[in-house]
């Protein structure tokens, strides 16, 4: 059940909760110094979240935060970070041989279909899933779980 819906307009906020009830909450009831601190607050969640999904990936994260900071000094408050192809792009550098840089250039000139041809080749699959147990490992080591036992 969802307890309350906003709905947010240039006179303030609204809640709308579940009981039927609505809140209204006016901007200019807000104190200056608090509107800087949401203002500051707002930017940090939104270009934290750009790269939440980076699994790791440095390159990624930084393109993804890149391009959430573009849209924000455009004006667009809704752009999402694009992708640079994510573990995709290490499995193909690797099996390549080649730095991540490069193939993320090579990467981004492919067309979908290209790219979904490079997914299917056995050396970047390869690559990809040693990828994934590395970082499979990465996070056994850093957890406190206890030991399987049978």
């Amino acid at each position: 059940m969802q307890i309350a819906k906003k709905m947010i307009t240039n006179d303030g906020l609204t809640f709308a909760w579940a009981d039927e009830s609505t809140t209204f909450v006016s901007w200019s009831d807000i104190p200056e110094a608090m509107v800087q601190r949401a203002f500051q607050h707002g930017i940090s969640q939104k270009l934290g979240d750009a790269y939440a999904s980076s699994g790791g990936n440095v390159i990624d994260a930084k393109a993804k935060f890149q391009d959430v900071l573009n849209g924000i000094m455009e004006g667009d408050w809704n752009r999402k970070g694009g992708t640079t192809g994510g573990v995709w792009v290490e499995a193909f550098a690797h099996a390549a041989g080649e730095s991540l840089e490069k193939a993320m250039v090579a990467w981004n000139d492919m067309s979908e279909d290209e790219r979904k041809e490079v997914k299917k080749h056995p050396d970047v699959i390869l690559a990809k899933a040693k990828i994934d147990v590395e970082r499979a490992a990465e996070k056994l080591n850093a957890s406190d779980a206890p030991a399987i036992t049978i």
